[in-house]
């Protein structure tokens, strides 16, 4: 998206990018070793390889890391110089609450499904991602001249 407007993509933006796919990724070989149980390994040979444990601790680790990438990128230099400002830092609070929602549907609420489908079926999360888009784009708005 960077590229078709002439922005040099962020390199903290890509590598969040990338933990947040493994995240999403890890919770669904998660929700699928729950709902195939035994017959995991079968419908996906790679399943075999992953026990619940190791998975818990991959989503934990991916979750982390996706906070504490975003926070970098929010701060780093290249954002801060075209927003003038360190505005955007704040937004950090959305993606904190996106994860820890997400989390608490898989573990709490038991939403065994696949991540897009959970992600857009869940108001909580759909008004997150809104008030996180707005808040963007009034800081872009606000602190962009």
């Amino acid at each position: 998206g960077a590229l078709s407007v002439g922005v040099m993509p962020s390199f903290w933006l890509q590598i969040c990018m990338f933990v947040l796919a493994l995240f999403l990724a890890f919770t669904k070989r998660r929700c699928e070793k729950i709902l195939l149980e035994d017959k995991a390994a079968s419908h996906r040979t790679a399943l075999n390889s992953y026990s619940m444990n190791l998975l818990n601790q991959m989503i934990n680790i991916c979750a982390v890391a996706c906070i504490i990438l975003y926070g970098l990128y929010t701060n780093s230099f290249e954002v801060t110089r075209r927003i003038h400002s360190h505005a955007m830092m704040y937004s950090i609070i959305f993606v904190f609450y996106g994860i820890f929602r997400y989390l608490y549907l898989l573990d709490i609420k038991k939403i065994i499904s696949d991540p897009t489908e959970i992600i857009s079926s869940d108001k909580s999360i759909i008004i997150n991602i809104i008030l996180w888009l707005c808040f963007v784009m009034f800081v872009i708005s606000k602190f962009t001249y």
